[in-house]
């Protein structure tokens, strides 16, 4: 990212996270060496409205966020009032997408230690009425309204798009340029979910050999491949499954996800999720199996089923896998590989996010 502007200014306000400078034009940067690489960019208060419209900055987020997402609105009517009022918001992610909550920001113990003192200090009033929030101020103070933009908005923004960037960016891409990507820590491909020619053609051989009939559908390792993969999606940063769709050391060939309509549970593609809900929900857990993601995509004629798995949230602890009555397994992602976790590993590996 360019760095178009170095301000000459002093820093009126510095965590270990970023820091707040003000030049003598009284405008206002803020920078930030872990997730901005030290580059600076102004924050514009203009038309009532607190932003930054930086081209640079824009576009490291536009995947995440537009510029109306970021912008905080204010209002002072001094003829009537001598208080200045910001309509505050803060920024979190569910899972999938980065939203507004309205709510925190009116909690005082969702503050930090310094904007907490800021509040009391300036006799900030955060009061919810009417969606708004009162600052005890004569004029609009840029040092202290820049200070509760920052935490509430920018920084949050920064600590998601620098820690979920990978799987929200595989996210807001459309199946079919994933396609053409290699598989990563976010992004694998499967030809079937279920269906597994190979071992199909020698179970059939083996009963024509001992006279028996074929009974079609009983290799369960696809499944059980995916379901693995399911698992280490959630318990690392999320990622998305593309079914109908070889790898790229097996060709890169888009075979389309009819290949599983061969199974009666798989048969179309209501029967194709309420299946696969069912697997992760008896396999892993009823909340890993209710965060996913389906939808059914064309590429190049040919139809594949794009299946999103968010990283497990908090509250739910790790998923472990139990395809086996009586065994769990654990299971992570590491580039484009699945890892099993051993139960001396868990405290390390979740450590700071489980645990």
């Amino acid at each position: 990212m360019k760095n178009e502007h170095q301000s000459t200014g002093l820093s009126f306000f510095k965590n270990d996270d970023y820091s707040l400078a003000l030049d003598e034009k009284n405008n206002i940067y803020i920078s930030s060496k872990t997730i901005l690489n030290g580059t600076e960019f102004e924050i514009n208060f203009k038309n009532y409205k607190i932003y930054i419209d930086n081209p640079f900055f824009l576009d490291a987020i536009k995947n995440h966020v537009t510029l109306e997402d970021i912008t905080m609105s204010w209002w002072a009517d001094m003829e009537f009032s001598e208080e200045v009022y910001l309509e505050p918001f803060t920024l979190i992610s569910d899972g999938l997408k980065i939203i507004k909550d309205k709510r925190s920001v009116y909690e005082l113990k969702n503050y930090s230690t310094q904007l907490r003192s800021l509040v009391i200090e300036n006799n900030i009033q955060a009061v919810e009425e009417g969606g708004y929030f009162a600052v005890g101020l004569r004029k609009i103070d840029k040092v202290i309204v820049s200070q509760i933009y920052a935490e509430f908005v920018l920084y949050p923004l920064l600590k998601i798009v620098m820690k979920t960037s990978g799987f929200l960016n595989t996210v807001n891409t459309e199946t079919l340029v994933l396609s053409s990507k290699d598989e990563n820590q976010w992004l694998e491909f499967k030809e079937t979910s279920f269906w597994d020619q190979r071992e199909e053609h020698k179970m059939k051989k083996v009963a024509e050999g001992k006279n028996e009939k074929y009974i079609a559908g009983k290799s369960e390792s696809v499944r059980n491949g995916i379901l693995k993969l399911i698992c280490a999606f959630g318990n690392s940063d999320g990622g998305v499954l593309i079914i109908g769709l070889q790898d790229g050391k097996n060709g890169g060939e888009i075979t389309g996800w009819q290949i599983d309509q061969q199974i009666k549970s798989l048969k179309n593609k209501d029967e194709f999720e309420l299946t696969w809900r069912k697997w992760v929900s008896d396999f892993i857990d009823k909340f890993s199996s209710l965060e996913l993601v389906f939808s059914f995509d064309n590429i190049k004629d040919k139809e594949v089923v794009r299946i999103t798995v968010p990283p497990r949230k908090v509250q739910y602890s790790y998923a472990s896998l139990s395809l086996k009555s009586g065994t769990e397994k654990i299971y992570t992602r590491s580039g484009n590989q699945v890892l099993e976790i051993s139960p001396g590993e868990i405290g390390k590996v979740f450590k700071g996010r489980f645990l």
